[in-house]
């Protein structure tokens, strides 16, 4: 027996009362005192550039580098974590000179050496907060949805990438608060940028063991290439549900034509 979950929970708020009650008690170095005496266990992983603003890819590699320890500790291994910022290299050193109006090598050198290696330390500092907020709070995705929450928006469809990520919605949902709704995901997550696109269908080509039948993606992007549809969106399913793909509005009925 369980207790229903009500439907009306804040999990942006739940989460800042637990990392709140993790902080005041410093759980995660409690956890790590815990494996003291027992064999030790380290994992060397090159700290992230923290030149810019952190994306959904930072989040990606740091989680499944994290498994490697977590399960390490699991084992019952000491496991030491410091963390770090990298505060060179030529990501750093090219963001410092366009800052500071320089090109090349003997530009810097004139500058100098000592002087320019501060302000590339300095340039990492700037965006530091951002980077220490992911750290505690990796749930980038998990943002975005609490607030479409708020706003009572369903979402249809998740395709993600390397450093960015789609929410597919119903358009009538967002239609009177979608500026609001943009203006809270920037305060939160503060992205690069954010971009809307016009409203699309989605496909899902539905068929058992799909992805064990080679070629079944290219001919199926070859069929709507030669009915001339465009294709807006790719995701991958499971092997019942294997490919979806955004289309065009208007080029929803060619596309389902030409792929039965």
């Amino acid at each position: 027996m369980y207790s229903k979950v009500t439907t009306d929970m804040h999990f942006n708020e739940r989460e800042k009362e637990v990392l709140k009650f993790w902080q005041d008690n410093d759980i995660v170095n409690k956890s790590f005192h815990l494996r003291d005496g027992a064999d030790n266990f380290t994992f060397f992983d090159g700290p992230p550039t923290a030149n810019g603003k952190p994306h959904i890819g930072h989040v990606l590699t740091r989680a499944i580098k994290d498994l490697i320890p977590r399960y390490q500790t699991m084992k019952g291994k000491s496991v030491l974590r410091i963390a770090g910022w990298d505060t060179h290299g030529l990501p750093v050193e090219l963001e410092v000179e366009k800052k500071l109006g320089l090109d090349g090598k003997p530009q810097i050198e004139s500058y100098g050496i000592e002087t320019f290696i501060k302000e590339c330390k300095e340039s990492v500092w700037k965006y530091l907060h951002l980077w220490e907020d992911m750290s505690n709070r990796v749930g980038f995705v998990r943002q975005v949805l609490s607030v479409l929450e708020q706003y009572g928006v369903s979402v249809e469809h998740i395709p993600s990438g390397i450093d960015s990520f789609s929410v597919v919605v119903n358009r009538a949902d967002v239609k009177q608060n979608i500026y609001e709704i943009i203006a809270r995901i920037k305060e939160l997550m503060q992205p690069d940028i954010i971009r809307l696109t016009d409203p699309f269908a989605l496909i899902a080509t539905v068929g058992r063991n799909m992805n064990s039948r080679p070629g079944t993606s290219g001919r199926l992007f070859a069929a709507l290439g030669k009915a001339g549809v465009n294709i807006r969106m790719i995701a991958q399913g499971s092997a019942e549900l294997n490919i979806i793909v955004g289309v065009s509005n208007k080029d929803f009925n060619t596309a389902i034509a030409c792929l039965y």
